[in-house]
């Protein structure tokens, strides 16, 4: 669930991660960037931004979202104060050519102010440009320096599409992300341009996520974006640390502590491997720790299988672990043994105990597909 209300409002299990948004005001810079592998509460973290910034976000809203929360208990001076812009590019590439592929990025763009200009009542003030979101932004621009209204611009999974362009049509990546584009269709590089031009804007602020700096750096003119991926102070930012696996399994009602124990053992074993530079504190991915417990929880024959498992039987526990819904695609395969450490990752896994593993039961590993996801090469749906 990448709704932060929604989440908090059904009371589903929630790990506190505000204290970052006291961290964000104090050491980053207006123009921010965080990076992290598919399905580790990217969304999540934006929506709590937006509720937190928006003006729009009501006090008594306000209280049952954060109340309980660090943040909450000691809120910023910038809470509820922004016009909140949020965007992603979570745009269907599957057909068509690059005219057809811009004018649904522009289209979704202007749909995104659209709503905008009806949250924050700017009536007239913005003229949409169907054909050019770019000229759209400026106008929106314009129109928020008139007014001297405090803009946080949240942009969501911004390599989406360019990722998927980047391995299946290369000259259509080039054509619509990179700086090398010579042809006025580049709309990854416009936006960006167009963000890094805002001026005259009290408090302005961009937050960006993604799984990739590749479409970033060929799309240039962005160079005042700071990334935060590997400054330590936000290393623990999005994921679970491995008190919050213990918390998840405490809610969980008809185990032992015994059983408890050994299940935390095993998620161990398969989820907690994430580490982003300088740290120490290897981390979980979210999603597939909440599957696992989901299913620990409302599966009695998943539970007994798990909790009945030898530790020399780990072949039988991949089968158990797999799940289709994050399995690896094949264009993130073919991607990652053309990447530099690619071939070598794939011996490693191939190459154990001095044995080697058959090429077709590759894909099963969780090992690779927490590879993969590192390098944000799993295709799966999010």
């Amino acid at each position: 669930m990448s709704d932060f209300r929604k989440l908090r409002f059904q009371k589903r299990f929630f790990v506190d991660n505000s204290e970052y948004i006291r961290k964000l005001e104090k050491n980053a810079p207006e123009h921010t960037l965080r990076l992290a592998p598919p399905r580790f509460g990217k969304s999540l973290f934006l929506s709590m931004l937006a509720y937190y910034y928006d003006r729009a976000t009501s006090e008594s809203e306000f209280e049952l979202l954060f109340g309980d929360t660090d943040i909450g208990k000691e809120p910023t001076a910038e809470a509820r104060t922004y016009c909140v812009l949020s965007l992603d590019f979570s745009v269907d590439i599957s057909s068509g050519d690059v005219q057809e592929i811009r004018r649904r990025l522009h289209t979704h763009i202007n749909k995104r102010i659209r709503h905008f200009v009806t949250k924050y009542q700017l009536g007239q003030d913005v003229q949409l440009d169907p054909s050019d979101a770019m000229a759209s932004l400026e106008e929106l621009w314009l129109a928020l320096q008139r007014r001297q209204l405090r803009l946080y611009v949240l942009i969501d999974e911004y390599d989406r599409f360019a990722n998927q362009l980047m391995t299946d049509t290369p000259n259509t990546y080039e054509a619509l992300v990179s700086e090398r584009s010579h042809t006025s269709v580049a709309i990854l590089r416009g936006i960006f341009q167009a963000l890094k031009a805002v001026t005259g804007l009290p408090g302005y602020r961009v937050f960006t996520t993604g799984i990739s700096p590749v479409p970033l750096a060929d799309a240039s003119g962005y160079n005042v974006a700071q990334d935060l991926t590997n400054e330590p102070a936000f290393s623990s930012m999005l994921g679970f640390c491995d008190d919050a696996i213990t918390r998840a399994l405490l809610l969980i009602e008809g185990i032992s502590d015994a059983d408890r124990k050994k299940a935390h053992e095993i998620m161990r074993r398969f989820y907690n491997g994430h580490l982003f530079y300088m740290s120490t504190k290897k981390l979980y991915n979210p999603t597939l720790c909440l599957r696992f417990l989901h299913k620990l929880h409302q599966n009695t024959e998943f539970r007994d299988q798990i909790l009945a498992h030898q530790e020399q039987d780990d072949l039988a526990l991949v089968g158990l672990m797999d799940d289709p819904n994050v399995a690896v695609s094949e264009t993130g395969f073919r991607s990652f043994l053309l990447s530099g450490a690619g071939v070598s990752a794939v011996e490693c896994c191939l190459h154990q105990d001095g044995q080697w593993a058959a090429v077709d039961e590759l894909h099963r590993p969780r090992k690779l597909a927490e590879l993969l996801e590192h390098d944000g090469l799993s295709g799966s749906n999010p």
